[in-house]
Order: C-alpha cells, then structure tokens, then sequence
C-alpha cells in the first residue's frame, strides 16, 4: 500500500511577492494589485504610467472619456478592480 501524504501547494516566489507588497503598502489596502505596485516603488512604475497615460490620452477617434468607460466596462466583465 502506497501512503499519500498531503502536503500543502507550494508557495510561489510571485505568490510571495504580492503577499509583501500588500503588506508594504497599506495607503493601496483594497485596491487592486497594480495600484499596490505603484505605491510600493513608484519610480519603478514611472515608464507603465507614462505608457498608459499616452495610450489613454493620446489624441484619436475615439476621446479620453470613452476609452476610460471601455476600460471600466472591461474591468466589470473580468470582475476587475478599476
């Protein structure tokens, strides 16, 4: 007879990772992610705010107020903070 040890999963480096940036930035509590990303190093974070600032506002056919609805309504349907 075999004996099966159940052990818990494995704790990934990433899973690691998010549970001290949650806990080193407590001013983002119960946002998403991405915002405890930005609080935790902001000078890190510099080139994607930058970045998604010009995708956001760089002028085109569709205006800053719709593409900040798409990206809410998107964030719904994936039950994402936004």
């Amino acid at each position: 007879m075999i004996a099966i040890l159940l052990c818990p999963p494995p704790t990934f480096p990433a899973d690691m990772f998010i549970a001290h940036l949650k806990a080193s930035t407590p001013q983002a509590n119960g946002q998403s992610d991405l915002r405890h990303l930005f609080a935790y190093d902001p000078s890190r974070t510099r080139h994607l705010l930058q970045f998604t600032q010009a995708v956001m506002r760089h002028p085109g056919p569709v205006s800053p107020g719709e593409r900040e609805l798409l990206a809410a309504m998107t964030s719904s349907d994936n039950q994402c903070l936004f």
